[in-house]
């Protein structure tokens, strides 16, 4: 005598398939482990990950893998709907919502986010993970903090560098003149590019601008970033001086 969900079955007993209607003795056949129907063992499907014994048409592909597996053995994406099996899942540390791992944007320290939670990276173009994006104190432009200063202050290095006249750019040059026009109204006095850096998504610019006043009896430099495809400034103007340490912030416009 056997037991399939609570029903009991002689060895003897004649069972019929759920599948193609044949008749035998229990000992024949086998019963899905889902649905407790009886089926002759060439008829049944095994999930791929339990190995457990089912009818046709209750396993699922999962669309990472592509095994055939049992439905609850799979989770379904937050963001796109596919349907894999949970150990390629990983949740947003911002909402628990759940996901794909590759969906998701990884932060630096392993933590995930749907793309809709992503931030623009204002220096590389790219979604990143809230995480790992730090405020430029000088321009106020939020960036990946790869891009930042590391000596205690958040500055975007690479405007920086300009900046304290360690490195001199003149990228996309055919665009200083337009550009020189629009910040010297910003600025006031006389003003002259002196340095230009492109982003590495290659849509901004770093600019260094050396400034005088009208008598010419000041000069000083000052930082900005340029959106191309805007054709206008990002964020804030700094001024200051360079010194034989550096640059030293003496204003923000």
């Amino acid at each position: 005598m056997s037991q399939v969900s609570g029903k009991r079955y002689r060895m003897d007993e004649q069972v019929q398939s759920a599948v193609s209607g044949k008749i035998g003795h229990r000992a024949e056949f086998v019963f899905c482990t889902e649905t407790h129907q009886p089926l002759l063992p060439k008829e049944a499907e095994k999930c791929d990950v339990t190995g457990k014994t089912v009818i046709p048409g209750i396993l699922i592909r999962c669309e990472v893998s592509g095994k055939m597996v049992l439905p609850s053995e799979l989770e379904k994406s937050a963001v796109t709907g596919r349907k894999a099996l949970k150990k390629f899942f990983v949740s947003s540390s911002i909402s628990g919502a759940r996901l794909l791992e590759e969906e998701a944007v990884r932060s630096a320290n392993g933590k995930y986010c749907i793309p809709i939670e992503a931030r623009l990276c204002n220096w590389s173009g790219r979604k990143c993970h809230p995480d790992d994006l730090r405020t430029c104190q000088l321009t106020g432009v939020a960036a990946h903090f790869e891009y930042m200063t590391s000596d205690g202050q958040t500055r975007l290095e690479p405007l920086l560098n300009l900046l304290s006249g360690t490195r001199r750019r003149t990228d996309r040059r055919e665009l200083w003149q337009m550009m020189t026009d629009s910040i010297s109204r910003v600025l006031g006095g006389r003003s002259m590019i002196e340095a230009a850096e492109s982003s590495v998504s290659g849509d901004r610019l770093a600019i260094c601008v050396e400034t005088k006043n009208w008598l010419g009896l000041k000069t000083r430099q000052a930082g900005l970033l340029y959106s191309i495809r805007d054709s206008a400034i990002t964020g804030r103007i700094v001024l200051g001086k360079r010194e034989e340490k550096g640059w030293r912030l003496e204003k923000t416009l």
